[in-house]
């Protein structure tokens, strides 16, 4: 089990005014970030915090909530 501490991590990785952090998961060596009210997810390498890319999920979540997700599993 891994402990962040949450308060530390969110005060270095939400650079911009007003962001919170919504949800923390930690995925191999990497951290994935959601911030309340964003579509993107953003990756961090977990030791050392730096940042390594944006995930915008965006697209996938409209799709799903559009019911477009359900045909992938569709059987005839």
């Amino acid at each position: 089990m891994y402990v962040v501490n949450v308060f530390q991590t969110s005060r270095d990785l939400c650079k911009e005014s007003g962001a919170h952090i919504e949800c923390m998961v930690k995925a191999g060596v990497g951290l994935m970030v959601s911030l309340r009210e964003r579509s993107v997810i953003q990756l961090y390498h977990l030791e050392t915090l730096q940042y390594l890319q944006d995930i915008n999920v965006a697209s996938a979540v409209t799709l799903t909530l559009n019911g477009g997700a359900l045909h992938l599993f569709h059987v005839l």
